[in-house]
Order: structure tokens, then C-alpha cells, then sequence
């Protein structure tokens, strides 16, 4: 929304009403054996109250067929559209962000939009694309014959911004479910004048805003991000260095993947590959003192303004929109 609602002064929607999911050209519960729950959950219009992972629609209006839904997040309205309403509109550009819809986008273009050009959104690990047009935040490199952009997806930097630290021993987690849940134990025990916090489900439940979740990360030391496989784009390692916190992690699974350029071992994270428990126990001990663990803060604060440019990033993609195939 940011980007194309915002820097790009474009109008954007997304689909509502069950009619998407019986059309066949919704597909984000397929990996749920297609759970009704999970189709209401993003498609059902209904009274109801906005509830995450229930009820995406809550307190909805209606202005000319179009339904306006806060997001209180970003402090934008999502406009959403149903299937029939779709038809009637003039579309530019459908642009599908799972795999499964480079497939149903492609029939729902060939069925109802002929003229519309296909944009693949490819933000996670592992994602791949037959689609031409391509807008990469994974960090993969372009393949040829196709339009191809890379970028960073926006998000608020007035909710997540750097203040100097005030805490120097406390390690927060943001990952869902706490992977590696082993190894947090370990370090929470061996450093028990630490604070250590794990959201996202995990231990201390969850966190209901971005606002809330900056909040905590400014008032942490450390990010304890620790996720198999690392992240396609990464909003919460990016994030992290936004508020100018230093992560811990293992830098090998960043290392195919746009966060990998944030990650310096001792300058702006920690790194936990090929290292003895004891000697990150030191580690994260040694840049915990003031002194140097606000260095390393402000470190992680210029590493994310060196690397990422959302205004550099704008450009870029209105360029490769005008070049659409």
C-alpha cells in the first residue's frame, strides 16, 4: 500500500466476497485444504468486528461498490472489490503475490481483463515465477527475457525509527513461532540477568500492532532472529535495523537473500554460525556494555540507510511499470 497507494498515487484493491474462492481464482487456503475458516477469514463481508487471523473485513463501508476497510496499521483505508465488481472496472495490472494465483490470475486475465498486464510479486523463500513481469524483493538475480525489478517493500518509518537505546540487556524474538526454541532456552538460561522476550505466539504471546511491535524492539538490546531458512524479504529483520537494533542470528541463512547486505558480524549483528555457545555468551555480553552496544545501535541504524532507500526503490519500480510486457 505504501508504495503503490502512496509513492506511486495509484489506486490499488483487493478481492472480497466468497465469489474469488468458488470462481476458482483465490487460492491462499489451497495450503489449508482449502479450511472454509481460513476462506472467510480473507473473503467473508459480514458484520462482524476487524479480528487478525478471524475476520480481515470487520467495520467495512461501502462507497459505489468499492468497500473501504482501516487498516490500522498503516492508517490507510484497503479498498476491496468482489468478483462482479472486478468485471465491471477498467484493470490495469493484476498482480499475484503466491504462486498458486500466477496460475488463477493468469485464467482470471484471460477470462475477464485481456488487456491487463501480469505482474508476479515474488517476497518469499523458495518463490519462483513463469510471469514476465517480476517485482523481486527476495534478492534473487533477474532472469533473462524478463522484466525484472528489485526493491525493498515500504514500510512506515515514522512507526519503526531509530531512538538511542536505553536497555542493554534485554533480547527480544518477533519470529512466529519461535523457531529453534532449543536454542533460545539455551542462551535465556546461561544469561539470567537477561531479559529475554519472544512474541509472534511464542512464550509471550503476540503483539496486536506494527506500533506495538516497534515499541518493543526500541525498547530492546538485541533481536533474537533466529528462522531456518531466513526470509524472502524480511520486514521483521529489516525492521529491527530500522529501530537500529543489532540482531543475532545465523548469518548463513541470509546469505542467498536481500537481509544478507545488513549483516556484519560484530559491526551490526552477531553472527551464531560456526561459534561455541559460550563464545556468543560473550559476545553478547562484551556489546552489551553501553558504550559499545550504543555504537553497534547506531551501526545497525546506518547499515539500514545505507542499504535500503524506499524513495530510490519508488523509481525504480515506476520505471519497470512503464516498460510492462
Amino acid at each position: 500500500m505504501y508504495l503503490f497507494c502512496g509513492r506511486l498515487n495509484s489506486e490499488l484493491f483487493r478481492p472480497i466476497g466468497l465469489d474469488w474462492f468458488t470462481g476458482g481464482y483465490w487460492q491462499i487456503a489451497r495450503v489449508y485444504a482449502d479450511n472454509m475458516d481460513t476462506v472467510r477469514q480473507y473473503l467473508d463481508i459480514n458484520d462482524g468486528a476487524f479480528t487478525p487471523f478471524k475476520n480481515l473485513n470487520g467495520g467495512w463501508t461501502l462507497n459505489d461498490g468499492i468497500y473501504h476497510i482501516y487498516d490500522a496499521d498503516t492508517g490507510m483505508h484497503q479498498k476491496a472489490i468482489t468478483l462482479e465488481k472486478f468485471k465491471e472496472m477498467d484493470i490495469d495490472i493484476v498482480i499475484s503475490s503466491i504462486p498458486d494465483h500466477d496460475r488463477t490470475f493468469a485464467q482470471l486475465i484471460l477470462d475477464h481483463k485481456p488487456s491487463a498486464k501480469h505482474i508476479a510479486q515474488l517476497g518469499n523463500i523458495y518463490q519462483r515465477t513463469n510471469i514476465k513481469n517480476v517485482m523481486c524483493s527476495t534478492g534473487l538475480e533477474p532472469e533473462e527475457g524478463k522484466n525484472w525489478v528489485s526493491y525493498h517493500q515500504e514500510f512506515d518509518l515514522s512507526i519503526f525509527r531509530y531512538e538511542p537505546p536505553t536497555n542493554h540487556n534485554r533480547v527480544s524474538s518477533m519470529v512466529i513461532g519461535l523457531p529453534r526454541r532449543d536454542l533460545y532456552g539455551h542462551y535465556k538460561g546461561a544469561l539470567p540477568d537477561y531479559e529475554f522476550r519472544a512474541y509472534g505466539g511464542a512464550e509471550d504471546g503476540w503483539l496486536s500492532s506494527l506500533q506495538d511491535i516497534a515499541k518493543v524492539m526500541r525498547e530492546s538490546s538485541f533481536g533474537w532472529q533466529v528462522k531456518p531458512g531466513g526470509d524472502g524479504y524480511g520486514f521483521c529483520l529489516h525492521h529491527w535495523f530500522a529501530c537500529g537494533r543489532p540482531v543475532i542470528t545465523f548469518f548463513r541463512d541470509y546469505a542467498p537473500y536481500l537481509g544478507n547486505a545488513l549483516l556484519e558480524d560484530g559491526v551490526t549483528a552477531i553472527n551464531l554460525d560456526g561459534k561455541e555457545p559460550q563464545q556468543v555468551i560473550e559476545e553478547i555480553r562484551y556489546f552489551s556494555d553501553p558504550e559499545r552496544h550504543k555504537q553497534m545501535c547506531e551501526n545497525a541504524y546506518d547499515r539500514f540507510k545505507e542499504v535500503v532507500c524506499f524513495e530510490r526503490d519508488g523509481l525504480r519500480v515506476q520505471e519497470f511499470l512503464e516498460r510492462l510486457i
